[in-house]
């Protein structure tokens, strides 16, 4: 694929993802493994409704900086990206999202069951919750890559949904299935502690 398709499909699906309410502000990342040590990024504080094609970083796996200009600087979650798409060579597409509906409800480390059947081939049996230190990056992408583990899909504490997805199709139907999961959960649950009933503490 050519770094301007995937630039196009990451700023189609931010605007997206936007308009219907599962992405807020400059929050979130997606990213387009272009080839095998290539890929298409969002840039940081930047709200996907305002960024343009040309805006979207093309960066190599293993160096931090952009191939835009130097006043574009990659996301926070740019080492993220880089290590699941060096350990899960199955996977193009990521996104993270940081839902409008559900902010801050993922609150402990366990996983959530309740998935539905149509995606379970996709994302795994259930959704872990990964542990995310705001202090130690290292430490959040070992969390995160365990959580992942045989899984398409994790929550990260206080933080927000990480996807994986073989095409940008396959992530973007995911990501709009789990949170529908997720605002059936908050829309029945009135209170904190019903809601972490729907998650087994492992």
């Amino acid at each position: 694929m050519k770094v301007s398709e995937a630039q196009l499909l990451i700023c189609n699906a931010g605007k997206r993802l936007i308009a219907d309410g599962i992405a807020r502000g400059p929050w979130g990342s997606i990213s387009f493994r272009i080839d095998h040590s290539t890929m298409a990024i969002t840039p940081s504080s930047m709200s996907y409704e305002n960024i343009t094609t040309e805006q979207i970083i093309c960066a190599e796996f293993d160096k931090a900086e952009s191939t835009m200009d130097n006043h574009t600087k990659d996301t926070i979650e740019f080492k993220l990206h880089t290590v699941i798409y060096h350990v899960r060579s199955d996977i193009k597409v990521i996104i993270h999202s940081n839902s409008t509906t559900i902010p801050s409800l993922i609150l402990v480390d366990g996983e959530l069951s309740r998935i539905p059947k149509d995606i379970i081939p996709i994302i795994g049996p259930n959704i872990r919750v990964a542990y995310y230190p705001r202090y130690s990056v290292k430490m959040m992408i070992e969390k995160t890559i365990h959580a992942l583990k045989d899984r398409n899909a994790v929550f990260m504490a206080h933080h927000g949904t990480l996807i994986l997805g073989k095409n940008m199709t396959e992530a973007l139907s995911c990501t709009y299935l789990i949170e529908k999961v997720l605002r059936d959960i908050f829309g029945v649950q009135r209170n904190f502690g019903k809601f972490l009933d729907f998650f087994k503490v492992y």
